[in-house]
């Protein structure tokens, strides 16, 4: 059964391990490997995590009991009604209203037809625009001009273009510039967007959880429910990374090189599709990165990503932390709806299946994790450069922030 909140609460967690520990395949991004591996499963028939040719180089490695601070177990209200306002937030419904004024904020639909001295100017008139208010994304005293009108209303504005606007029009067929230049705008205001955010009541948590949020059904309940998943993604934010950085890794090369290609057709496939260019072009272009400090950085990540994968996988092979067919197909249905994907054939050629599963038991591990922690007084713990929580005992001469290298090579 899916957890809905978890992946809310996990919020500030995700932003630490799980996007860092897989690569999107979304837009192309191809599983450099190639081939499809045969699933392993257990002796129920559950899916069980993969072996990595990676091990963990350590032998008294430890992820049970691991310390965490009393304070992990408190959320406070702000933070809980922030969770709960998210949840209806993603609930909210968009309608077209043609009644009532303009507001700052507010997204109108309008005509408009723009005139420099009395003659229509190319790219001055539109019809069926959405506007919103305040954007700042028409000249000065357009959108101001436009508020406490009345939704139907056909406004006049009589404006002027900013003495720095650069961008010439045609008028008449002759090419003219706007720059401090007079202009009448006729507008009509045809409906405005209303945004309905559906009210916290247990007929609304009813149908929220209806198959979720471990059965919750008021309101009260639900709260409860989301403060769990928070003191949850609070364990998990303080342990986990405390986990990595005290664990060392035997890297397998040509594992490592596997995630390396991974890591690079991602940021390749960026970079081609924001850029319009080749990483060697947008490199050359960019004068704070050489080549070898962006290589250098997705090495970094590479090796983060793949340290993430061994113990997790580890964890779950230890403990027998699996993942049923089920949750595999609405993981799979969920992915194959949001990229468009018609046939799971089609779907486990660019997310083969074993790593889907991966991500799955993933979860489950930071969970597991979290859930066996060893809750002490904050005293006890002490508190690294990065703001990390880790006992005296457990700090290492040398560690390496895994968001730095993120960052690097973003």
């Amino acid at each position: 059964m899916k957890k809905k909140l978890l992946v809310i609460g996990l919020c500030v967690t995700l932003a630490l391990t799980a996007t860092a520990c897989s690569v999107s395949k979304k837009d192309g991004g191809k599983n450099s490997a190639g081939t499809v591996k045969e699933v392993e499963t257990n002796e129920s028939g559950e899916y069980m995590a993969a072996k990595t040719a990676s091990v963990i180089d350590s032998d008294d490695f430890t992820y049970k009991e691991l310390k965490v601070g009393k304070s992990s177990e408190t959320v406070d209200e702000s933070t809980l009604n922030d969770a709960i306002d998210k949840i209806l937030s993603n609930h909210s419904t968009t309608e077209e209203s043609k009644e009532g004024t303009v507001k700052d904020g507010d997204t109108v639909n309008i005509d408009y037809v723009g005139k420099l001295d009395g003659n229509e100017f190319e790219g001055g008139t539109a019809s069926g625009y959405d506007l919103t208010i305040g954007s700042g994304s028409f000249i000065p005293g357009f959108e101001s001009g436009l508020i406490d009108k009345n939704i139907g209303d056909t406004v006049t504005l009589d404006l002027t273009f900013p003495d720095t606007y650069t961008q010439e029009t045609t008028v008449n067929g002759e090419s003219v510039s706007l720059a401090g230049k007079p202009v009448q705008f006729t507008v009509t205001i045809n409906s405005v967007k209303v945004t309905k955010t559906p009210e916290l009541t247990d007929e609304f948590v009813a149908e929220y959880c209806k198959e979720d949020c471990d059965g919750a059904q008021t309101v009260a309940e639900l709260k409860d429910y989301v403060s769990n998943q928070l003191v949850l993604s609070n364990k998990i934010s303080k342990i986990w990374p405390t986990l990595l950085d005290n664990t060392e890794i035997k890297y397998d090369a040509a594992e490592e090189q596997t995630k390396y290609t991974d890591v690079y057709k991602y940021y390749e496939n960026i970079i081609t599709s924001n850029y319009g260019v080749t990483v060697d072009e947008y490199l050359k272009n960019n004068e704070n990165t050489s080549k070898e400090d962006f290589e250098s950085s997705l090495h970094d990540e590479a090796q983060y990503q793949l340290k993430c994968q061994v113990i997790s996988n580890y964890i779950a092979r230890a403990e027998n932390i699996t993942a049923t067919q089920e949750e595999y197909d609405e993981r799979a249905k969920s992915d194959m709806d949001y990229y468009g994907y018609e046939t799971i054939e089609e779907y486990e050629k660019t997310y083969p299946k074993q790593e889907t599963i991966d991500q799955i038991i993933y979860y489950k591990v930071l969970e597991f994790i979290a859930e066996n922690a060893k809750v002490v007084d904050d005293s006890e713990l002490e508190t690294t450069t990065d703001g990390t929580a880790t006992t005296p005992e457990e700090i290492t001469t040398e560690e390496t922030s895994a968001e730095e290298t993120s960052e690097a090579a973003e």
